[in-house]
């Protein structure tokens, strides 16, 4: 990365490091064409970047337990700062909510939720529609039925600025 720009070589690293994050430079290098050396530094360059914000393991959940996804759209009775702050404060206590959204439209977020089954689910939201302190007026439910299409790792037109 010079002066903060990604070059071709360092989408190149980015691709294949979202495919295999645990491939060891060495492997990396060859397939990109630079020394073992150079292909290092231009990885602690994202890394300190924060372009590279981390390395983990995907987990197959079918495998591990029974399982319940559900996308939530939660409005908000206001949308004044505090009630917002209380709201959020609160989701990021709750493991089964793993990703959350603020958004644009007829509502004010958007929930992932994973839940056991969906007892856990009806909980999870009664607990949240029930606390006044959070605000929350309204939950709309979409239960997922099978996934199409996962999240793969961001492609090359999206990793390179037009």
């Amino acid at each position: 990365m010079k002066n903060g720009q990604i070059d071709d070589i360092d989408v190149k690293i980015l691709e294949i490091l979202q495919k295999d994050g645990r491939i060891t430079n060495q492997r990396l290098s060859e397939h990109i064409g630079l020394s073992a050396s150079a292909c290092l530094e231009r990885v602690k360059a994202l890394e300190k970047a924060k372009v590279i914000s981390g390395y983990r393991a995907d987990i197959d959940l079918q495998k591990l337990r029974p399982q319940v996804i559900v996308f939530a759209e939660v409005t908000l009775e206001k949308q004044g700062a505090q009630q917002q702050c209380s709201f959020e404060q609160h989701l990021k206590k709750v493991s089964a909510v793993i990703e959350c959204y603020e958004v644009s439209g007829q509502c004010d977020y958007v929930m992932k939720v994973l839940c056991r089954d969906i007892e856990e689910y009806r909980d999870l939201t009664a607990d949240i529609l029930d606390d006044p302190k959070y605000g929350v007026s309204n939950i709309k439910s979409r239960i997922t039925l099978r996934p199409v299409r996962a999240f793969e790792g961001y492609g090359r037109a999206t990793l390179t600025k037009s």
